[in-house]
């Protein structure tokens, strides 16, 4: 089945009086799934008694109208009477302040942020309140899965600027992990360039400078998010035979995932299932989804994988309410995840929210349950799936010649030194974007989780703002060169060394031979020119480093303005290992929202520049568009495929869609009209027409 549907209840919310109408509305409007939330704290309001009967008429209703329901265990929303019991469990903050439970915006019933897991205590009661809901429920055929925890990160974290968590607990589990890790306390004060006498005086940082200890902090966390997510899937798989889904915040990729403490890699190894949420502002362009649904469907390794939520409505909140999103942009939004893979969609949620923080917004339905013009938007998108159903869960995102390979460790050493990740967001979404919007298939992977093997799936790898890469993707890298692949990198790659110390010599950790050159200076905050080619000189005013190279050894394919060399390739083995000294994602980095302007002289020569070097390198572009503000993506099933064509313009007519598949027939599966399809160089050619903005989708073959 392919799962569409939405987030529909949530402790308090929707009332009971309301689950009947709302439900039939829902299979009316051809929805398969709801998701509901188990709110620990509404529902075990005394130590071990838990409400039943609201679960069980909640299910009565979900099957009578021919639904199925994900149900998600929240456990951060704590019961009163466990705060009022285990006082001494509560998460502590960096100042060494516990915090008070509460409401929050994901849990307005109250409770959290709750207590921390690394007590036995709370996992012991958390536990007995699992498997008493679990072996409830365990017979009952409406439930298609269960769902461990939802956007699995430190989550005290979720809606504060304090750091999290200082608790005896946290701090006893991080010091036996640094024991595991380093094995003597020399190997540590060396890695730390401390001198601790004895592990009793170890403790974490409260205060953002150093960057081996707070690197190491952050890292704990994350594995101990996983761990926890590992937890509470098993205590799941122990009774109930449905899979386990669970989805991230924001795919890690595009997101301060070291704030938030998570690595949605370690987590997705857990469950059966994984997802993805996103919630779009009006006016936003499609780019960051499609990012996102590339990261988490490799982070899925092979698993079926699902926008878990989406916007479903307007934004904003109790006197703060914006409009809803347009239709056709709203379509956008749907469509852009499943022509990227996705074999589900989850909008959040049903109906406004009606207290709280989130109150009058994000539904498809409005306050009273009416259906607003992005639920109808939806059931036609739905129906649509429906009706073809075996296609679209068949088909597959083709194999791509590209890879971003993503560096967390570079991440955390940007944030130690930013006290955020918005150059490697920003350098990330850059790179990505050149190729998106030249409708070429991307997978991104992470440093520590790709093997040697699956880099030489790729004619070209990308590093974006590799400050710091891991000493073992390192080795892999120079391997995969050495074999015949090629690698575009940005400046400053591995900056710091092994130890977190500024490398003596950059390309740093063994990297100098590999890229046949050494930096002989480097700023940031400068504005560079540089002539690719035979082209005209382009300031580059979005590029955060200016690096300048001596002992350069290979071809120069890029100047800067007093000719010295700004981007060298340099031949190693049977491949190729390109270093740019600017950051080339950053001048491409797409705008939060939508704009209708033409691209920059420095953007087209950096985007001219990349896919030239994609073609050297021997990739091919599998589809191309007419108009640079259209792309499209396609989906094999064998001798079938999905077209899938965006105009992320306002501006509407003729678009041609040049296919290096060969395709004799296409359909346009929302009208059910044949499209032409024409021959031209060895291509074959789609021509459509859009009103405007829009989406088409295509059964072709």
């Amino acid at each position: 089945m392919f799962v569409f549907g939405a987030q529909y209840l949530r402790g308090a919310t929707p009332e009971p009086e309301d689950w009947e109408e709302d439900l039939k509305l829902a299979r009316e409007l051809g929805f398969n799934t709801m998701r509901a939330w188990i709110c620990w704290g509404y529902l075990e309001p005394e130590e071990g008694r838990i409400n039943f009967d609201y679960l069980d008429r909640f299910l009565d209703t979900i099957g009578r109208h021919g639904l199925k329901a994900v149900l998600l265990f929240n456990l951060y929303g704590v019961p009163e009477w466990a705060a009022r019991k285990y006082p001494h469990c509560r998460y502590v903050d960096h100042e060494g302040l516990p915090a008070e439970p509460n409401a929050a915006s994901s849990i307005p019933t109250g409770g959290w942020p709750g207590l921390c897991f690394d007590n036995r205590e709370v996992r012991e009661i958390a536990e007995r309140f699992m498997r008493g809901v679990l072996e409830h429920l365990r017979d009952r055929p409406e439930i298609s899965h269960w769902e461990p925890m939802n956007e699995p990160i430190l989550d005290p974290q979720r809606y504060s600027d304090r750091m999290y968590c200082y608790c005896p607990a946290t701090r006893a589990k991080f010091l036996d992990w640094l024991k595991r890790k380093y094995g003597s306390l020399d190997a540590l004060n060396f890695a730390w360039a401390r001198s601790h006498g004895c592990w009793e005086d170890v403790r974490p940082p409260s205060y953002r400078r150093g960057y081996a200890q707070w690197i190491d902090w952050r890292r704990f966390l994350m594995e101990n998010v996983a761990e926890v997510v590992r937890w509470r899937t098993e205590v799941i798989r122990s009774i109930a035979s449905q899979p386990v889904v669970a989805h991230t915040y924001e795919a890690m990729t595009c997101c301060d995932f070291v704030t938030k403490a998570y690595d949605d890699w370690r987590t997705a190894q857990a469950v059966d299932k994984w997802g993805v949420s996103r919630f779009p502002g009006s006016g936003e362009g499609a780019t960051i989804m499609a990012l996102e649904s590339d990261a988490v469907r490799n982070q899925a390794q092979g698993k079926e994988f699902w926008q878990s939520e989406l916007k479903g409505g307007r934004g904003g909140g109790g006197t703060n309410i914006e409009p809803l999103p347009r239709a056709e942009e709203f379509a956008i939004w749907s469509w852009v995840p499943i022509a990227h893979g996705a074999k589900g969609l989850l909008y959040w949620q049903f109906r406004n929210e009606r207290h709280g923080d989130e109150c009058g917004n994000l539904g498809l339905c409005d306050n009273a349950g009416r259906p607003t013009i992005t639920a109808l938007v939806a059931s036609k998108i739905c129906r649509t799936i429906s009706e073809n159903e075996d296609l679209f869960l068949r088909a597959r995102y083709p194999k791509p010649e590209v890879a971003i390979v993503m560096s967390p460790l570079s991440y955390m050493v940007d944030w130690c030194s930013n006290h955020n990740v918005n150059l490697s967001m920003d350098s990330m979404t850059g790179w990505y974007s050149i190729f998106w919007e030249a409708s070429i298939p991307v997978d991104i992977h992470h440093e520590e989780f790709v093997s040697l093997e699956k880099l030489r799936e790729y004619k070209l790898v990308v590093l974006p703002f590799p400050i710091c890469l891991d000493d073992g993707f390192n080795e892999l890298l120079v391997e995969y060169v050495r074999a015949g692949g090629w690698v575009i990198s940005d400046p400053a790659i591995n900056l710091f060394d092994g130890r977190l110390f500024m490398s003596k010599e950059v390309p740093g950790k063994g990297l100098r031979e590999l890229f046949g050159c050494r930096q002989k200076e480097i700023v940031s905050g400068a504005t560079p020119k540089v002539r690719f080619g035979a082209g005209s000189v382009v300031s580059l005013e979005r590029s955060h480093f200016t690096e300048r190279y001596t002992e350069v050894e290979g071809d120069v394919l890029a100047t800067y303005e007093d000719g010295e060399p700004a981007v060298i390739s340099h031949r190693y083995g049977k491949g190729k290992a390109v270093l740019s000294g600017v950051n080339l994602g950053m001048v491409c980095t797409p705008p939060r929202t939508r704009s209708e302007r033409r691209k920059t002289p420095a953007e087209g020569a950096v985007r001219d520049f990349v896919l030239g070097l994609l073609e050297q390198a021997g990739a091919s572009r599998p589809i191309v568009t007419d108009r640079e503000e259209v792309t499209a993506n396609l989906l094999e099933a064998g001798e079938e495929a999905l077209l899938f064509v965006f105009n992320h313009s306002q501006k509407g007519g003729k678009v041609r869609v040049r296919l290096k598949r060969q395709i004799g027939k296409a359909i346009d599966l929302e009208s059910g009209q044949k499209v032409s399809v024409s021959k031209e160089h060895e291509r074959s050619v789609v021509d459509l027409r859009f009103d405007g903005m829009g989406v088409k989708v295509l059964r072709v073959g």
